[in-house]
């Protein structure tokens, strides 16, 4: 049942995150939400003040990128390789990919190898979306892929996977359960 629970809350979370996408007063607390709701097992915990500076903290992260993006800081527009690695958007996004698994590990108490191996693969899973969608643009394939949205829905689904169902976490779950 819990399971259950948690996959609405992401679907939840997904679609409001899709709706919002540039209105970082949402996406980043809905994020917050979903990740404290992840980590809590009662509905106590959620009030606690370490989820609490977690939504803060996934709020201004989240941020981040807009304001890079309004501001035009690494700015180039050429379609490059320049761009794609150090363009604005990829700048906030690695940014953000660094900083919210290292919130994670100071306000949540996630292992350090967790977060880092979970900054690699956030990053990995951005860049691999954005090529993607740039052989989908280059190509002129009328597919229905919108590389943000993707992009938003597997970032955030592999943050939630790295924190809560990899497989030492399931391990100690199953254990503490029997």
């Amino acid at each position: 049942m819990k399971n259950t629970i948690k996959l609405l809350v992401y679907i939840l979370n997904v679609g409001i995150g899709i709706k919002f996408i540039s209105d970082y007063w949402v996406v980043g607390p809905v994020f917050g939400l979903t990740v404290i709701l992840w980590d809590s097992d009662h509905i106590s915990q959620i009030l606690s003040r370490k989820h609490i500076l977690f939504v803060a903290a996934s709020t201004l992260i989240y941020a981040l990128i807009p304001f890079m993006v309004i501001k035009e800081y690494w700015k180039f527009d050429d379609g490059s390789v320049s761009e794609f690695f150090f363009g604005t958007l990829s700048v906030a996004v690695i940014l953000g990919s660094i900083l919210l698994p290292v919130a994670h590990h100071f306000l949540l108490g996630s292992k350090r190898n967790t977060s880092k191996h979970a900054v690699i693969a956030l990053i990995i899973t951005f860049y691999l979306i954005d090529f993607i969608g740039s052989v989908i643009d280059h190509l002129k394939l009328l597919l229905p892929f919108n590389t943000a949205y993707v992009s938003l829905t597997v970032w955030q689904a592999v943050y939630l996977t790295y924190f809560f169902l990899s497989k030492k976490k399931v391990k100690e779950v199953n254990q503490g359960a029997a």
